[in-house]
C-alpha cells in the first residue's frame, strides 16, 4: 500500500484499546493509583480473559480503526473495571456509547474517506 499524506499511522508498540480513562496522571495521586491499581487486580483475577478478533477496519473522517468483535465480551470487561475503579475514585459518568476498538491511523487534515478506502484495497 502506498503512503497516504493524511494519515498518521500509530506504531504497533503504541497499539491498545482504551478501556476507561481515570485522570491526568499529574491529578492523581500515587495513593490513589495503589488502590486503583489493587482494587482492579483483585478484580480481574475472577473474571475469564474476553476472546475477540478484530477483522474489518472502519474509516471515519477522523481515524481508522479496528472494531472488536464480538463488542460485549470487552464492554462486559469495562463495565467490571468502571464499578471497580468507581469504588475507590470518582469517574465521570458515560456521556457516549463505548464502542471497544483498536486505532491504527489518525487522520491529520480534512479529506475525503473514499481515497483511503480505495487505496487499501
Amino acid at each position: 500500500m502506498k503512503p497516504i499524506p493524511v494519515l498518521d499511522l500509530i506504531p504497533r508498540p503504541w497499539l491498545h484499546l482504551t478501556m476507561q480513562g481515570i485522570g491526568f496522571t499529574d491529578a492523581i495521586a500515587d495513593e490513589a493509583l495503589g488502590k486503583i491499581e489493587h482494587v482492579l487486580r483483585s478484580e480481574l483475577r475472577q473474571v475469564p480473559p474476553p476472546v475477540v478478533t478484530f477483522h474489518r477496519p472502519v474509516i471515519v473522517p477522523e481515524a481508522i480503526y479496528l472494531p472488536a468483535q464480538p463488542a460485549a465480551a470487552i464492554q462486559n470487561l469495562r463495565t467490571t473495571c468502571r464499578t471497580a475503579i468507581a469504588s475507590v475514585h470518582p469517574i465521570d459518568p458515560e456521556s457516549l456509547p463505548y464502542r471497544p476498538h483498536v486505532s491504527v491511523a489518525y487522520v491529520n487534515a480534512d479529506s475525503p474517506t473514499e481515497h483511503i478506502a480505495q487505496a487499501s484495497t
